[in-house]
């Protein structure tokens, strides 16, 4: 099963708003369920996996489902569920617990801060609740995704991304997420326009090849070495380091990658930061993280 990053709650009954009276919650509750009844499939593309509707415009894409949930039985039955609606085809379900990059639609059995959440946040892809899978089988057929999308209106809607509270996850940027991507013809758009240089500090987290699948899955670029590129003009170029090096004045003064920044002017970030941009309604910028 998928390691989460660093805190996982559990999300399984459709969310209501924070504002929303107790009959609302309820009503909330159901509504994907008593959705897959009323709906109906959509008429498939003729291209094999194609996850778009007949006569879609654009290039054909594959559709591949990743699931992201902590009960084994639970994603297997999913799994399962997957490879029937796909006629067998093994080809449209990912089990790997990393991203991957092909990843159409995941399934969030529970909302976990984990790379495949982040990533496909990122990515723009579907992030959608179990019950898209569960209504699906019950009529024989792909339904449409966007009544079982995991969103929720208004910018104070948000949910606990995590075990202590701290971090949030607003419920409308999955939906925002994906509208940019669709936008830009099908390409994400999340993190484009910087050059993320990763510390390998162990400290990072999330550590720097979970950083580097999802900043690459929101269209970000990734300079391979611990050192600053040899460009003269760094003005795009970010330094994510540990909160820990980024804390204290003497760590951070004696860190190469942190002094070699600071001597060309660059900014350095946590992780947190990447996090806060994908995850939140209002996100600060650079200048609130910056050491």
């Amino acid at each position: 099963q998928p390691e989460p990053l660093e805190e996982v709650v559990v999300a399984d009954a459709p969310p209501a708003a924070a504002t929303a009276s107790p009959t609302a919650a309820a009503a909330a509750a159901s509504e994907p369920r008593s959705l897959g009844r009323s709906l109906r499939p959509v008429p498939a593309c003729s291209t094999r996996n194609c996850r778009f509707p007949a006569r879609h415009l654009g290039n054909c894409e594959p559709r591949l489902i990743q699931i992201e949930g902590r009960s084994s039985k639970e994603v297997k039955e999913l799994a399962g569920a997957i490879r029937t609606l796909s006629g067998g085809d093994d080809d449209c379900y990912s089990e790997s617990a990393s991203f991957d990059p092909r990843c159409t639609h995941l399934i969030c059995v529970d909302l976990v801060r984990s790379e495949k959440t982040l990533a496909a946040l990122a990515a723009g892809r579907w992030l959608l609740r179990k019950e898209w899978l569960t209504c699906s089988a019950e009529v024989g057929g792909w339904l449409p995704e966007a009544p079982f999308e995991l969103f929720e209106e208004g910018e104070e809607a948000t949910r606990p991304f995590g075990k202590d509270g701290a971090s949030t996850l607003w419920m409308g940027a999955p939906r925002m997420r994906r509208i940019e991507r669709e936008g830009a013809g099908n390409v994400p758009r999340s993190l484009v326009g910087w050059t993320y240089v990763l510390s390998l500090d162990e400290r990072l987290k999330p550590n720097a090849r979970r950083l580097r699948s999802i900043i690459r899955a929101g269209g970000g670029r990734v300079w391979e070495e611990e050192a600053l590129p040899h460009q003269e003009d760094c003005s795009n170029v970010l330094v994510v380091l540990p909160k820990e090096i980024l804390a204290g004045a003497e760590e951070r003064d004696g860190n190469p990658l942190r002094r070699s920044a600071l001597e060309r002017g660059v900014a350095c970030v946590p992780p947190e930061y990447l996090i806060e941009r994908l995850t939140q309604c209002a996100p600060r910028g650079v200048a609130a993280f910056r050491a």
